[in-house]
């Protein structure tokens, strides 16, 4: 029993890390965070970082690679449902929408990697690793519904790539999350998939 507790706290304290890490990288960027600043949001000392990361870039090749394995498991729960196919594209809409605004630190900490690829080789083929999963996974659901005439003809590879842009500029614009923008924003999005 002490040992499941000891885990669960463990586990808690490494949340906590993560979440003051994740916002300290969004806010100050990666160069000018330190494990002190990051402690200190966290509420704890600096010396319990090390405890659970090995240094900075440990801590932010963590953040950023659980964040998007998050949104990986989000997409794939849209996604790979039972129903058809135009219900899968119409989830994943809201979903990804949804997402994007309620998550602007992780959006940000994605557009840092982008933006620094040198710097974050890793990141940089994780974080295209994790598109092209992306638009693979959509492409045949694509297909379906094109073949099931629930949405216009045209080439998956090239709807998938434009939706993917398409939430991406989203995420990057920092727009405030509201409910009816997001309802909003989701009709405009199902018009890149062209439904009939």
């Amino acid at each position: 029993m002490a040992r499941t507790v000891n885990e669960k706290l463990r586990e808690e304290r490494r949340k906590q890390i993560m979440d003051a890490a994740t916002a300290m990288f969004s806010r100050q960027g990666f160069a000018e965070s330190t494990i002190k600043d990051i402690a200190k949001e966290a509420g704890i000392s600096h010396a319990s970082v090390f405890l659970y990361f090995a240094n900075k870039e440990d801590l932010f090749h963590k953040v950023v690679v659980e964040h998007l394995d998050a949104a990986k498991r989000a997409y794939l729960a849209e996604l790979l449902v039972e129903g058809p196919p135009l219900s899968k594209i119409s989830a994943l809409i809201e979903g990804q929408i949804e997402r994007q605004l309620k998550n602007v630190s992780f959006v940000s900490l994605i557009q840092y990697v982008v933006g620094y690829p040198e710097r974050f080789p890793a990141l940089a083929t994780d974080l295209k690793q994790f598109v092209a999963d992306f638009v693979d996974t959509l492409i045949p659901i694509i297909q379906e519904a094109q073949q099931l005439e629930q949405i216009q003809s045209g080439d998956a590879y090239y709807i998938a790539w434009s939706w993917f842009s398409y939430i991406s500029g989203i995420g990057m614009c920092n727009m405030e999350y509201s409910e009816e923008g997001c309802k909003a924003l989701a009709t405009i999005g199902l018009r890149i998939f062209g439904p009939k």
